[in-house]
Order: structure tokens, then sequence, then C-alpha cells
């Protein structure tokens, strides 16, 4: 196959990929309850410490499996929602999977970091 073709079809799959993530992000964000939010950094402590949501606290997805107690207490047993978010929102997909798995609820993907900040600044 042409070197050009394969380029083409790969940029086009990326771009495919892009939008449809971005469309899950929108109608997932739809769910979001400003005032009972908690919102969940799931990057690495060096990636939370260079800038974050304000108020946000930092579980980094590596260390989900030893925080799900701690994450359903901070919830209040899903009383309020945690808005999970990453750099590009590929973490905060996977945190948002194994935490449902782990039985936590109401949860949102608020997906990557700088849409979330922009989305929340659309919001005030």
């Amino acid at each position: 196959m042409n070197e050009g073709l394969i380029t083409i079809l790969a940029i086009a799959i990326a771009l495919g990929w892009f939008i449809l993530n971005g469309y899950k992000q929108d109608k997932e964000f739809e769910k979001f309850d400003k005032g009972n939010a908690l919102f969940i950094d799931v990057r690495t402590p060096a990636e939370f410490q260079q800038g974050s949501i304000e108020g946000a606290l930092n579980f980094p997805v590596q260390q989900l499996n030893l925080k799900i107690d701690e994450l359903r207490t901070l919830s209040n047993d899903g009383e309020m929602q945690l808005v999970l978010f990453c750099r590009s929102g590929t973490r905060s997909a996977n945190a948002y999977s194994h935490l449902s798995k782990a039985g936590l609820g109401n949860l949102l993907d608020g997906g990557g970091y700088t849409a979330l900040q922009s989305r929340l600044l659309d919001e005030q």
C-alpha cells in the first residue's frame, strides 16, 4: 500500500476518534452538577503540581485500586458527584470505567484538564 495513503488513513482514523470522543464528552458533561461536584485529578502527582482545577484532589489512576474506599467516603456514598479528569481524557475514561465497575456511582468523566477548565469558565 502507498505510504501516502497509509498516512491519510491514519490521520482520518485519529480525527474520527477525536471527534467521537469530543461528542461523548459533551454528552457526558450534560450530567454535570456544579453545586455538588468534587473534582478528582487522576494525573500523576508531578502533573498535578504543575496546575489543576481549583479545589481538585489528586488520585493518580495508577493508585485507584488502593483508594476506592476513600473515594466512596469522599463522595458520601454517591451523594457528591466525582468529576474525573486528566491531561487528555484517556486516563479519566479508564478511571471512570474502573470506578464504575467497583460500584461507585455519580461519576462524571470530565475528560482533559484544559477542556474541562474551559467548560467550567463557560458555566460561570
